[in-house]
């Protein structure tokens, strides 16, 4: 899923419509999400008569700007039941203009192949960047069942086994969220195919 139930406050204006390369950023990430494999892919949160213009359905934030942990948790249910008993939910911020299917799919390989963890993150610089992340559903149900009180992704994911990606471009992580990030965004675009 992409989340786009953000303010945008810092932006002044709705990340996820962004249009970049002719393409609004949610489109994009939907892309990323399925040239990775992913199906179904929906939007998480944001203006749904907008986001549904461009071709992607969207699951409601029933409660908007609580933050991604509460979105996600909210919409555990019909996330779980979509990716099944063994499935694996991917998460990624509407804003991460950069980020490739190569990536992703690096991501929930990883996740596949440690059976005793709940979720995958990359790190970079020993951060985890949980703004793109890979959660086994019957870990995203138990988060839905015991939310973190902090409303944290982050300090989450502190509670579960965690397993991380390394040797993730940093820029590849790099979220807009000013006006001066899409500008740098233009000026040192990678070349790469659309996905």
């Amino acid at each position: 899923m992409v989340l786009a139930g953000g303010r945008s406050t810092r932006m002044g204006t709705d990340k996820a419509l962004l249009v970049l390369d002719g393409r609004p950023l949610v489109a994009r990430l939907a892309g990323v999400l399925r040239a990775a494999g992913a199906d179904p892919v929906w939007a998480l949160g944001g203006d749904a008569v907008a986001i549904g213009a461009v071709g992607l359905d969207v699951l409601a934030d029933r409660r908007p700007h609580l933050g991604p942990l509460v979105a996600l948790t909210d919409a555990a249910p019909t996330l779980c039941a979509a990716a099944g008993a063994d499935g694996v939910v991917v998460a990624v911020a509407c804003d991460l203009a950069h980020l490739g299917p190569p990536t992703v799919g690096r991501l929930v390989d990883l996740l596949r192949s440690r059976p005793e963890a709940a979720a995958a993150v990359p790190v970079v610089d020993g951060v985890r960047q949980v703004h793109v992340l890979a959660l086994r559903s019957a870990a995203l149900a138990a988060l839905a069942r015991h939310p973190h009180p902090s409303g944290s992704v982050r300090r989450a994911l502190d509670a579960v086994a965690v397993v991380e990606l390394a040797g993730v471009d940093r820029a590849e992580l790099h979220d807009l969220d000013r006006p001066e990030d899409v500008a740098e965004y233009a000026r040192r675009r990678p070349e790469r195919p659309r996905p």
